[in-house]
C-alpha cells in the first residue's frame, strides 16, 4: 500500500479508521482512574489554522488548504467515500503518484527557492513546495506537538531564570556573572555554527561534533538552556519550535536536502542564530556515537518513518529498529530529563504498542550512572497512582551507590492523532499515534 502524500518514506499508510468523535483542539483523552480501558479514540484533534485546513478526504485522496493554496493529494489510506460533493473537489495543485503535480500553480510551486508559500508554525515559518513524492515540506498534524514543545522548552527556561534570580547572591560570591543562565535561554544569541555536515566530516575538520558552545563566555556546565535532540528532523518544525522556546537543539536527519531546508526555514523564521546544530547523519549511527561520547540530552523528539535511508545508505525499518533506538535514546537522558515526544504513522504501531515500547525502554534503563529503583512505578497519567498519590512514573536516575538513586516523577500521555475537517460534511483523517513523557 502506498502512503498518504504527507508522510515521508512511509510505505504502509496511516490508520484507516475514521475518527469517531470531535473534541476541542488539543484535548487530552484520559482513562478514568483505576480503569484499564484504552484511551478515547482520536484524543488529539488538529483543527483548522491560518496555515492549514483539511476540507475533506476519501476515495484515496485528501482535499486541503495549505499556506493559502488549495491542494488535492493522493492518500490511499482514505478508503471511505468522500464527504463533500465532487464540485467542491477543485484545487490549485493536484498530486497523484503516476502523474505527479498538476494544476495552474504547479510550475511555480516546485521550486525550493520560492519564499511566498509559507506555513506558520509555533513561532516559526516553514517554506512549502510541491515535492517529488507529494510532500509539501510541513506536516500539519504536528501543530499541537510544536506548540507543546515550545511551551515545554520555555517553561524550563523560565524555571532557569527564576533559579538564576534566586541564586544571584551566591554566584556573586563564587564569581559567576549574574544573568548567565537567563542569557543562555535567549534564542536570539549566536550559538554553535549551524551546518549540515556529517559527524565524520566535522571530525575531519578537527572540530569536536559534540562540543557545546558556551554563551557569553561561560562554561556550559554552569548555566545552560534545555538541550534537545531531534531525530528524523526533516525540515525542522520540531527543531524550530524548541529553539523558539529557548532550547539548544541537535537536529539529525539522514537526508541532506531536508537538513538544508531546515536551515533555510531557520533563516525565514529569524532563528538562524539560535543554538542549533544541523547534522546529516544516520540516526542510529549518531545515537550510538553520542552514547560512546557520554553526551546527554534533557529532551528527545522522535518522528520515525516506517522506512527510510540514512547516511551511508543505511536503511531504517520501524518494525525492526524502533525498540533498539528507544533503548539507546533513553540511555542519553540527563539526570534532569524533561521530556520525550514520540510519534508514529504506521498501522503496525497503534498507540497501545507505541506507548508500551516507550515504557519498556524507560523501565529497563541501565547505565553506570543510573541506580534503578526496583520498586518504581511507571504509570500513565491517565490511569494508576504513584506512591505519592499523583499519576506519573518514577525512574531512579540518581548517581552513586546502591540505594542512593534520585527518582524523578513524570507522566505519560498517549493517543491517536487526527486532522479534523473544517466542515461537518467533510471527513476527518486519522494520522497516527503520539506518546509524550514529561517531568515538567
Amino acid at each position: 500500500q502506498q502512503p498518504c502524500a504527507t508522510r515521508r518514506r512511509v510505505r504502509h499508510g496511516t490508520h484507516a479508521r475514521p475518527c469517531t468523535g470531535r473534541a476541542h483542539a488539543g484535548a487530552l483523552g484520559r482513562r478514568a482512574r483505576g480503569s484499564s480501558s484504552p484511551a478515547p479514540m482520536c484524543f488529539y484533534h488538529i483543527t483548522s489554522s491560518t496555515s492549514y485546513t483539511l476540507l475533506d478526504c476519501g476515495g484515496g485522496a485528501r482535499l486541503e488548504q495549505a499556506g493559502g493554496r488549495r491542494l488535492i493529494r493522493s492518500c490511499p489510506s482514505a478508503t471511505w467515500p468522500r464527504g463533500l460533493p465532487n464540485s467542491e473537489w477543485r484545487a490549485d495543485l493536484t498530486f497523484d503518484a503516476e502523474a505527479g503535480w498538476r494544476g495552474p500553480l504547479a510550475e511555480g510551486s516546485t521550486s525550493d527557492a520560492a519564499d511566498d508559500w509559507l506555513f506558520d508554525g509555533a513561532g516559526f515559518s516553514l517554506a512549502l513546495s510541491a515535492g517529488a513524492h507529494g510532500q509539501i515540506g510541513a506536516f500539519p498534524e504536528q501543530q499541537q506537538n510544536w506548540r507543546w514543545l515550545r511551551a515545554a522548552c520555555q517553561s524550563a527556561c523560565d524555571s532557569a531564570r527564576d533559579s538564576e534570580e534566586g541564586g544571584e547572591e551566591g554566584r556573586a560570591h563564587s564569581g559567576t556573572p549574574a544573568g548567565a543562565q537567563a542569557a543562555a535561554c535567549t534564542n536570539s544569541l549566536t550559538g554553535s555554527h549551524a551546518d549540515s555536515l556529517t559527524e565524520a566530516e566535522l571530525a575531519g575538520q578537527g572540530r569536536n561534533p559534540s562540543a557545546r558552545t558556551s554563551t557569553a563566555g561561560q562554561s556550559s556546565s554552569l548555566a545552560r538552556p534545555l538541550r534537545v535532540l531531534n531525530l528524523f528532523g526533516y525540515t525542522g518544525g520540531s527543531t524550530l519550535a524548541c529553539a523558539a522556546g529557548g532550547a539548544e537543539v541537535v537536529h539529525v536527519d539522514g537526508a541532506r536536502a531536508a537538513v538544508k531546508r531546515a536551515q533555510r526555514n531557520a533563516q525565514l523564521s529569524g532563528l538562524e542564530h539560535a543554538r542549533v546544530r544541523y547534522l546529516t547523519e544516520d540516526v542510529m549511527t549518531y545515537v550510538q556515537r553520542a552514547a560512546r561520547r557520554g553526551d546527554t540530552f534533557d529532551g528527545v523528539v522522535l518522528d520515525p518513518p516506517a522506512f527510510g535511508r540514512g547516511g551511508n545508505r543505511k536503511d531504517w525499518r520501524i518494525e525492526r529498529d524502533l525498540p533498539s533506538l528507544l533503548a539507546a535514546v533513553v540511555g542519553l537522558l540527563s539526570a534532569d530529563a524533561a521530556f520525550i515526544l514520540l510519534t508514529a504513522h504506521d498501522p503496525r504501531w497503534p498507540v497501545e504498542r507505541l506507548e508500551e515500547a516507550l515504557r519498556d525502554a524507560l523501565e529497563t534503563r541501565r547505565d553506570s550512572h543510573a541506580n534503578y529503583a526496583p520498586n518504581s512505578l511507571l504509570t500513565s497519567g491517565r490511569n494508576e497512582q504513584t506512591a505519592d498519590g499523583t499519576g506519573g512514573l518514577a525512574v531512579g536516575l540518581g548517581r552513586g551507590g546502591k540505594g542512593g538513586g534520585r527518582a524523578f516523577a513524570g507522566t505519560i500521555e498517549s493517543g491517536d492523532v487526527s486532522l479534523i475537517a473544517a466542515t461537518t460534511e467533510g471527513r476527518d483523517l486519522p494520522m497516527g499515534s503520539v506518546v509524550r513523557w514529561s517531568t515538567l
